[in-house]
């Protein structure tokens, strides 16, 4: 799946964020197919950012940007103290220290629901659910579980 040295940066972050290495690995796949440099504007990009813009170019287009294995937006790293240029969370020790904080956050506010509400809400912010029970992206949790899978089978 990921490249041997990816593998073992996501090893080291598992440890100290006390999480299966296995589901990091499977929500870089699925996020960036295991590129640290991938790079996505996000939904509402332009209208959001480009256009009321005037001073903060860079900050404002960073924000709306997602960044490196796990396709943290550069809005959400601020949340958690990220204060550096954008481009760094492409480092894949910096980009996976603030896209974890992001996903333990979830994890931990849903630990009672499962572990679906918590892919759910890393991809969407808020799992939202239908009448069937099936999330609004789940076609999202449906591709971190095949990745999980089949990581976990070598």
């Amino acid at each position: 799946m990921v490249k041997p040295e990816i593998r073992a940066i996501i090893e080291k972050k598992a440890r100290e964020f006390e999480l299966d290495p296995d589901l990091i690995e499977a929500f870089c796949m699925t996020e960036s197919s295991g590129n640290p440099q991938a790079v996505r504007y996000e939904p509402g990009f332009y209208k959001r950012y480009i256009m009321p813009m005037h001073l903060e170019e860079k900050e404002g287009k960073g924000r709306a940007t997602s960044y490196g294995l796990m396709q943290i937006m550069g809005e959400v790293a601020r949340e958690y103290g990220f204060k550096d240029d954008f481009e760094r969370l492409f480092n894949p020790e910096i980009g996976l220290e603030y896209s974890l904080k992001h996903l333990k956050r979830f994890i931990k506010k849903y630990e009672s629901k499962g572990i679906d509400y918590a892919m759910a809400a890393y991809n969407a912010g808020t799992p939202k659910v239908d009448d069937l029970g099936r999330f609004h992206n789940q076609e999202y949790v449906d591709k971190v579980h095949k990745f999980l899978e089949r990581i976990k089978d070598g």
